[in-house]
């Protein structure tokens, strides 16, 4: 159960003030003096009021606030396993891909971003395991491939920074590199453009971490140069 101050700012946020609600949220939960048990009753009150909205602007910054109260230090490290984590972002699977960035009124929607947020907090502050932390990026990752949009708004960014966070093991990020080639447009009828798209997506996502990765040294250089060797392959056979 959330305590009644807790409450009572959740009561109060809007769409208009769901982006500024964050820093209060955040400010509120570093001043909380809570038990271990409060901050975890906080974290599924949160997650609660979450699935309760029916605005998708409120439903998105949900993960922001689930992102501030992990990243204000009130969850024992190993009070979440993966699994809760994971429960958060399965309802909203399908809203990754099915809002435009801003909505109708001018508020921004982000799901894709907003989730990637909420699982770099987790990933940060909880004591997951390699494999703890190859299912929430496995997660995200089908959640981005499987998008049938173009995204065009840092998504490939959001992701690779925290897919090179998680600090996987070699295998993993070998495995996960794999998935990055593109997909033949043949046996997609009538799906060309979605396919189109979601190649753009994997293409971005396998640019930006062969970027990022050069500064860190994490990827495994065969499995990423594999990977743009297939895009480059795929778009000169395409042209």
């Amino acid at each position: 159960m959330i305590n009644a101050e807790f409450e009572d700012l959740l009561l109060s946020v809007k769409p208009e003030s769901a982006e500024a609600f964050y820093e209060t949220i955040y400010t509120k939960c570093r001043a909380a003096d809570l038990s271990a048990g409060a901050g975890l009753d906080l974290f599924r009150g949160l997650a609660s009021w979450q699935q309760r909205q029916t605005d998708p602007v409120l439903q998105s910054y949900g993960f922001l606030y689930l992102s501030a109260l992990l990243d204000s230090g009130q969850i024992e490290p190993t009070a979440l396993p993966v699994g809760a984590i994971e429960a958060c972002i399965v309802p909203y699977v399908e809203a990754a891909s099915a809002h435009h960035v801003l909505s109708a009124d001018g508020y921004f929607i982000h799901f894709m971003n907003h989730m990637t947020f909420f699982v770099g907090s987790a990933i940060e502050h909880m004591s997951y395991n390699y494999d703890d932390r190859r299912a929430l990026v496995d997660l995200l990752l089908t959640i981005y491939l499987d998008a049938r949009k173009n995204f065009s708004a840092n998504e490939e960014l959001c992701l690779a920074e925290l897919i090179l966070r998680a600090n996987l093991s070699v295998d993993q990020y070998t495995g996960l590199l794999a998935r990055l080639v593109p997909l033949s447009p043949s046996g997609f009828d009538g799906e060309w453009l979605i396919v189109t798209w979601q190649n753009s997506n994997r293409r971005n996502l396998a640019m930006v971490l062969h970027l990022l990765g050069q500064k860190v040294g994490t990827l495994p250089a065969r499995a990423i140069a594999d990977c743009l060797d297939a895009h480059s392959a795929h778009y000169l056979g395409a042209k």
